[in-house]
């Protein structure tokens, strides 16, 4: 039976002369082929479809080469892989016993690493090395990483590992460090479009340079993407060329594209609304059409200072003369306000509605602009309407005032900590007013201008807050103890659990520069409710019966008390 292969497997490079556009990668693997000189674990990275599978089946064939001898005594005379011996005729068929193939989607695991390794002990069968070839080895779990580091440092020497990868990023840097790396990028357009020409050529194609120019610049480089659109192209239409592409892609022809780039810059939403539905552009690609204004207003950009661009070539002369009737600056605020909407456009169902109400919105912004004349004058650069509010906002939201605190040399010390907490109040931050309020004790050495704020041990947790906010509290502190003042915060006292009725008020140390009374002193932020009537405190010292009482009162400083409930008629 004859199976039709598609051109991506058909033209699939067997060697290394005919891979396409990495030609730095060959030439360092055709030199460690001609010194005989291996690594045991290289890392083919890069974009996809450019060759990294393709270039390892080959690099594994010239390896187990019968010719590879001679191609070590004249590399001129020879070629590896030879393409003939029985070692590249397996290849070939893909049943080469020394080449194992794993995809690492399907094989994530510890367990089937652990398979790799008891096999790799085993000696090649008809070749001079056993090659592991592990395709998209980003897909590994970091165990299986991590059990594969072992080998891959010091693998047998009859063995050797390739790595492929299309996200280098995840490849773990232990495994980077033990491989060699290549790097595959994309294939530029120009050797891309030769190849495509040679294709057509040998199939029997018809087509046309701008159609092969389109396809390139669709797959961005990559050849197996480049070679599926040509044959999907080749089956709808008869011949190649740019308007057959782009119906086949949904694309809009770059007059059409043109006229309506210059519509949304006359900022007149009944022509735009016009063009759109005069061209029936709501039955194409909107992906396709959002992409090409963003092509439109690069390529007027480049043309305004006569650098070469990829986009709308032919219409060099007319880019320019947008940018003289519109201004530069105007079309650089629509290109700012694709790539503020495009995060929205990519996530909406609703991608032509969207794009109309954004083109709308962007005629309807209150700025008005004008033509710039003979005199040279330019659109000042608008500001780009947001369409998702701010969050946590509250309408008709009045800004707080900084309240207005006296303070005078006669104010005890409580007086001027209670002064200074009133002004932490509108820093809108209640976990440092909260810790502000939690103080054991507090002491001034008004000779040194030393302010000790002490806190319970338990709350050391809140030293590093206290630490990342001191920008903010330490101005509010000067102010109210003077701009010479030195803040220091400690954590020095034993955290006491108390069961007896008595003041919870944080108590204020004297100092024998500055003498304070405890009946000055201040209470901290715990709410206390006077004893009522019918209430009586509770002895909770035998833990047996009060097992989690003490916890209670950690944490909630105060006395525990039994209400009666008041009967009445």
């Amino acid at each position: 039976m004859n199976v039709q292969l598609n051109f991506a497997r058909k033209w699939r490079s067997r060697s290394f002369d005919q891979l396409v556009g990495q030609d730095i990668s060959v030439r360092i693997l055709k030199n460690s082929l001609y010194l005989n000189h291996y690594f045991p674990v290289y890392l083919f990275a890069g974009q996809r479809g450019c060759g990294k599978t393709t270039m390892a089946r080959i690099f594994a064939a010239a390896i187990n080469c019968e010719k590879l001898p001679q191609f070590q005594q004249d590399p001129k005379q020879f070629t590896v892989p030879c393409l003939v011996c029985a070692s590249c005729c397996a290849m070939a068929e893909g049943k080469h016993p020394d080449f194992i193939e794993i995809d690492a989607a399907s094989y994530t695991g510890v367990d089937n690493v652990r398979q790799i390794i008891d096999t790799a002990a085993l000696l090649p069968l008809i070749g001079r090395k056993k090659v592991y070839l592990i395709d998209e080895a980003h897909m590994l779990s970091k165990a299986a990483f991590n059990a594969f580091l072992k080998v891959l440092e010091e693998p047998p020497a009859s063995v050797l590992f390739i790595l492929a990868t299309t996200e280098l990023q995840k490849i773990i840097d232990t495994v980077k460090s033990r491989s060699f790396q290549l790097f595959f990028k994309a294939v530029k357009s120009p050797v891309l479009i030769n190849y495509l020409e040679h294709i057509c050529a040998t199939e029997n194609i018809p087509y046309e340079s701008d159609g092969l120019a389109l396809i390139v610049q669709e797959t961005q480089g990559s050849v197996r993407d480049a070679l599926n659109l040509l044959e999907q192209v080749r089956f709808a239409v008869p011949s190649i060329t740019k308007a057959s592409v782009s119906s086949v892609l949904g694309h809009v022809e770059d007059e059409v594209l043109l006229d309506f780039f210059e519509c949304i810059l006359l900022r007149d939403e009944k022509k735009i609304l016009a063009c759109m539905h005069e061209h029936d552009l709501q039955k194409v690609s909107v992906e396709s059409l959002w992409n090409g204004l963003m092509h439109a207003a690069h390529a007027a950009t480049s043309a305004h200072f006569g650098l070469p661009s990829p986009y709308f070539i032919v219409h060099e002369t007319r880019l320019k003369k947008i940018t003289t009737d519109y201004s530069l600056a105007l079309v650089n605020c629509f290109l700012k306000l694709l790539f503020t909407h495009e995060p929205l456009f990519v996530k909406t169902r609703a991608q032509y509605n969207f794009l109309e109400m954004m083109l709308l919105d962007f005629c309807a912004d209150s700025l008005e602009y004008k033509k710039s004349g003979s005199s040279g004058e330019s659109f000042s650069n608008p500001p780009i309407k947001k369409i998702v509010p701010p969050i946590n906002t509250v309408k008709n939201e009045q800004p707080r005032e900084n309240p207005v605190v006296s303070v005078s040399q006669d104010d005890t010390l409580e007086q001027k900590w209670q002064s200074f907490i009133t002004l932490i109040e509108p820093l809108n931050d209640p976990l440092l007013s909260s810790i502000f309020k939690q103080i054991h004790s507090l002491s001034f050495n008004a000779p040194t201008s030393v302010l000790i704020i002490s806190y319970s041990k338990d709350l050391i947790f809140f030293n590093e807050w206290l630490e990342n906010t001191v920008a903010s509290w330490r101005p509010l502190l000067q102010k109210i103890f003077g701009q010479a003042v030195q803040g220091k915060i400690a954590f020095d006292h034993e955290p006491k659990i108390h069961n007896t009725h008595e003041s919870q008020a944080a108590s204020v140390k004297p100092t024998s520069a500055t003498p304070i009374k405890q009946k000055e002193s201040f209470t901290s932020n715990v709410v206390r409710r006077q004893p009522s009537k019918n209430s009586s405190s509770i002895d909770i010292s035998d833990a047996s019966v009060w097992k989690n009482a003490p916890l209670v009162i950690e944490h909630f400083p105060g006395t525990l008390q039994e209400v009666k409930e008041s009967h009445h008629e």
